[in-house]
């Protein structure tokens, strides 16, 4: 796309904070996170504050820091947050871009950039309720005709949302997750006491109860040691299964840096942004093959396909048998994860932003 004239060009970068008013989920992790960064690269570069906006009476069940000032906008109080979408973001004056960064904004405001995360509402419906998967469905292709710029979160998410026909080919730019913000919180070690767990006498995973997350296969694994399901799925725990429920930040920086390793059998994924966390404390990874984990984790996991128990239970065996091939792993997870951090991802899509909109100070 072209640079747009100086008479057309955006003057403010504003933020659909509709994220800071729900309990949080990994998209509302990677809003967070680039919100952060995007702010924190405007104030050095000299650009005017990015305005982070929220719905007029919404309670923020996140927090910004302090410098990072929430506007609430609305003429009525209460709406709930699809409402305020339709209607407040899409009447921002013209010379505002607004970035949407959770897969929703206003269906019929051009002046915007949206983020959708994956297909999945198409390639794993059964993971969602019929209102929702239709609700995106319909959603979906209308942002991102009518968006100026379109984002996702990696190159397998960016084909399978154009072989949907949900964006036009060649239109999306991908804008991968950072993973080192992991590092700045600190760990909270009371989870591992409480429940009785020793440094890398258990494996890790991420409960969800999404069918394409595929937590059923870990009930078939063979291992002498605990599988720890932390997050909101509701199972009935058998085996070697050990449910923590959901956990706080600091919960959870303590599980994965002390885990054998992180367990991770999706069917499929659009990022994987638990497998970088892991690698980023060092943890090795045991990764599905499905979707966009082999792009995410590259050469530092091991892989085993999602549907084969026997390669799983191989791949445990392997890592659990062999101290050096543990060691090759949590080096090689912490060069990969490197790679990757916020402020990067910051930076590309503000670099996607001046050169599709324009920007004047």
């Amino acid at each position: 796309m072209k640079r747009v004239g100086l008479m057309n060009a955006i003057s403010s970068l504003a933020i659909n904070g509709r994220f800071l008013t729900r309990p949080p989920t990994g998209v509302d992790r990677t809003a967070y996170e680039l919100t952060r960064a995007l702010s924190d690269l405007l104030a050095h570069r000299g650009y005017p504050q990015v305005k982070i906006l929220v719905h007029k009476g919404a309670p923020l069940r996140t927090q910004l820091p302090k410098e990072m000032p929430v506007e609430q906008i609305g003429s009525v109080e209460g709406k709930n947050g699809a409402w305020w979408e339709q209607t407040q973001l899409s009447a921002l004056p013209n010379d505002q871009m607004l970035l949407n960064l959770c897969n929703s904004g206003p269906a019929f405001r051009s002046r915007q950039a949206i983020m959708i995360h994956d297909a999945q509402v198409w390639s794993s419906p059964d993971s969602y309720t019929f209102a929702f998967r239709n609700w995106y469905r319909c959603l979906l292709p209308i942002l991102a005709r009518r968006a100026d710029v379109v984002f996702t979160v990696s190159d397998f998410s960016r084909r399978a949302l154009e072989q949907f026909g949900v964006i036009a080919k060649g239109k999306a730019k991908v804008i991968p997750n950072g993973a080192d913000h992991i590092l700045r919180i600190e760990p909270d070690r009371s989870i591992l006491t409480r429940f009785g767990l020793q440094p890398r006498g258990y494996f890790l995973a991420i409960a969800s109860n999404h069918k394409h997350k595929n937590i059923a296969l870990l009930e078939r694994l063979s291992t002498d040691m605990p599988i720890v399901l932390a997050g909101a799925a509701e199972r009935s725990v058998n085996g070697n299964l050990m449910s923590v429920g959901r956990v706080s930040e600091g919960e959870l920086r303590a599980l994965y840096a002390s885990a054998q390793a992180l367990l991770f059998p999706s069917l499929t994924e659009g990022f994987g942004l638990p497998a970088l966390e892991a690698m980023a404390l060092g943890t090795p990874v045991v990764s599905s093959t499905g979707g966009a984990l082999p792009e995410t984790c590259g050469k530092a996991a091991l892989f085993a396909d999602p549907m084969d128990v026997d390669q799983w239970d191989a791949a445990i065996q392997r890592l659990n048998a062999s101290p050096q091939l543990w060691d090759e792993l949590s080096a090689a997870g912490r060069k990969h994860s490197a790679n990757y951090t916020w402020a990067r991802s910051a930076d590309l899509i503000w670099h996607h932003l001046s050169q599709t909109c324009g920007f004047i100070r």
